[in-house]
């Protein structure tokens, strides 16, 4: 809701070779990274190589924290050039980068985030997601995806549209957040949205986002292990953990894709479990 201001380059390099002197690792700032220079809403892709060129020069470990998806999916040429910049193109990493999806709704977004959509129609929310992480991770970007639960106003059917819009994702490479509506901004009037208001879509909704983000952290936690080169033994405690994880949480999972809190559901494993599945994991 603010004028938006651009640091200067020569100074965005000052603070990358500041911060080379303690690690290795630089991360590039910004509500919008893609909008770096930009004159209106549509990043500038000459501005953007200009960038990361210079920082990749000076650091091999280069990422991005915050993006807009309809700022990626407006310019693809930025995307696939700052994939060869960080290494991401060539297999050698993973570009992490964290993005709001907020809704599937097209309504919510025109009543309440009708400039999300830009240069896009409020209309065309669901496609600008869907296309937008189609192209992120089909250049090695993934995507953190938040959502928001509870938006005033917000339906069964809008949460049925955000549902569909989840399910249609399950194949990108990337993970989603459902956080709860904080009132902040110009809907600071609003109530809080809290787990006692959840409606049945709620419940099924926040089961398909941990069955997503189930699907790939395992994969995307063997390319990291791979980068990091852990000893084997982190490496399996790690999997271990995940798939511990994985098998304690579905008694609720299965309560909440019927629509149901999980409260008094008991944790533990499914029929057939044991102590040498355990160790085989």
């Amino acid at each position: 809701m603010r004028t938006v201001r651009h640091v200067p380059t020569d100074r965005i390099l000052s603070e990358v070779r500041l911060n080379l002197k303690y690690q290795t690792k630089i991360t590039l700032h910004a509500e919008d990274v893609l909008r770096y220079k930009a004159k209106g809403i549509k990043p500038d892709r000459g501005e953007l190589y200009k960038l990361f060129s210079e920082v990749c020069s000076l650091s091999p470990d280069v990422g991005l924290s915050h993006i807009a998806l309809s700022s990626a999916l407006s310019e693809p040429g930025a995307i696939e050039d700052i994939s060869v910049l960080t290494g991401a193109a060539d297999g050698s990493r993973l570009v992490y980068v964290q993005t709001g999806i907020e809704t599937g709704s097209p309504r919510l977004v025109s009543k309440h985030m009708k400039g999300k959509a830009k240069p896009y129609a409020p209309e065309r929310w669901p496609e600008v997601v869907r296309e937008s992480l189609h192209l992120l991770s089909a250049n090695r970007w993934v995507p953190c995806g938040t959502l928001v639960l509870g938006m005033p106003g917000e339906g069964a059917e809008d949460v049925e549209k955000t549902i569909e819009l989840i399910r249609d994702l399950r194949d990108l490479q990337c993970l989603v957040v459902p956080l709860f509506f904080v009132p902040l901004g110009e809907m600071r009037e609003s109530d809080f949205f809290k787990p006692e208001a959840m409606l049945p879509e709620h419940w099924i909704l926040l089961a398909e986002c941990i069955e997503h983000d189930f699907k790939w952290i395992p994969k995307l936690m063997e390319e990291l292990l791979a980068q990091n080169r852990l000893s084997v033994a982190k490496s399996q405690a790690l999997k271990l953990a995940s798939w511990y994880f994985q098998r304690r949480t579905r008694p609720y999972l299965e309560t909440m894709k019927e629509g149901r809190n999980p409260r008094n559901v008991e944790p533990g494993f499914q029929e057939g479990d044991t102590d040498r599945q355990l160790a085989e994991a």
